[in-house]
């Protein structure tokens, strides 16, 4: 859907799941990459890194990154806690592999603010409006900042993280005519 308004997005993903049920399989994230889609780490196993010793969360970033890099993943891989969830001890494990962090918080990230060590972003749940969706888009437009929109599902769901196809659709539609670049 995205690449029909011509947009690319990033896909963090944990490649020691590549392949379960419901979960894409290495050549469909290589397929995603191929078409100029940018994949990135989300941890190996999907865990809570604030969970787990420092000695384990640094094998399994470690072990995210290489299975990256075996993928064909080039350049800075970039990365977002499961959960939204981390603390300093860790990220500082984190930027040691990765590029950036993304996290939960809501914000815009503009040249003076940009944390890259905690971008900030819109984490798009069912509880989000068109309207706080335009609002961000409009706040960040007059602040020549950068809004990241984090799309958990697109499908129907009871699951608060999860957007059905019609709204995922209808919000494609207010990105696009906000005239932003994408």
């Amino acid at each position: 859907l995205i690449e029909q308004y011509g947009f690319f997005g990033t896909y963090y993903i944990n490649p020691a799941t590549l392949g379960r049920q419901e979960i894409m399989s290495e050549s469909q994230t290589k397929d995603l990459a191929y078409r100029g889609h940018q994949i990135a780490s989300h941890s190996n196993e999907h865990i809570d890194i604030t969970s787990f010793t420092r000695d384990f969360v640094r094998k399994d970033l470690s072990s995210a990154s290489k299975n990256l890099i075996k993928l064909g993943v080039n350049g800075p891989i970039d990365y977002a806690s499961p959960y939204g969830k981390f603390d300093q001890a860790v990220l500082s494990d984190v930027m040691s592999i990765y590029a950036t962090h993304r996290g939960t918080d809501t914000g815009i990230n503009t040249k003076n603010t940009t944390n890259y060590q905690n971008l900030k972003s819109l984490f798009m749940r069912k509880e989000v409006t068109d309207e706080r969706l335009q609002d961000m888009l409009s706040q960040t437009k007059n602040s020549n900042g950068g809004l990241i929109l984090i799309y958990h599902q697109i499908e129907a769901s009871e699951t608060p993280f999860a957007i059905e196809r019609d709204t995922f659709i209808r919000q494609l539609d207010i990105i696009k005519a906000s005239g932003i670049e994408v």
